[in-house]
């Protein structure tokens, strides 16, 4: 019973959590920078993201109602974002998957910034990316991607009956 109630009511909050967002901005979207760095030989990642999505995925995870707003709620958010970063977004270079380092985020207006790395041997040449982040909560969600190699840009578009971005740098 009281699995119940907990469940009924943390479904109640991420609807009224996200409808009222959507009067708003009707897009459901993150962008998802990826940049190979020659010099430190490493991938850098940057997603940005609307924070009230984040913070209603991260209330109903942590079962309390947290905002970015609040400076006593921001270590807890931060620190929670970290596995359900790792768990969402995927990045194949070469052939091999990558483990990325949550360097940590920062919170502007009403945009949330993510920021993680992870070293490479070389440059890639291949890439796929899967950032399945809000795929299954919010109707519509498109998770754009941009990967730069050498200068060489490439973007793609991830939706929930989508597959993996590639990306060829050869």
């Amino acid at each position: 019973m009281m699995n119940t109630l907990r469940t009924f009511v943390a479904t109640t909050l991420m609807l009224v959590a996200l409808s009222v967002p959507a009067t708003a901005h009707n897009i459901f979207a993150t962008m998802t920078e990826i940049e190979w760095n020659d010099q430190d030989q490493s991938l850098e990642v940057i997603m940005q993201m609307h924070a009230e999505h984040l913070e209603a995925r991260l209330s109903l995870d942590l079962g309390e109602r947290l905002n970015f707003l609040n400076d006593s709620h921001f270590e807890r958010l931060e620190a929670a974002t970290a596995p359900l970063i790792a768990k969402h977004l995927e990045i194949i270079v070469n052939s091999q998957p990558v483990i990325l380092s949550f360097l940590g985020l920062e919170f502007r207006g009403d945009e949330v910034f993510l920021y993680l790395e992870t070293e490479l041997e070389s440059a890639p040449r291949y890439m796929e990316v899967m950032n399945s982040l809000f795929l299954d909560d919010l109707p519509g969600q498109v998770n754009s991607v941009m990967a730069t190699v050498k200068g060489e840009r490439q973007a793609a578009d991830i939706t929930s009956a989508a597959e993996p971005a590639e990306f060829n740098f050869d």
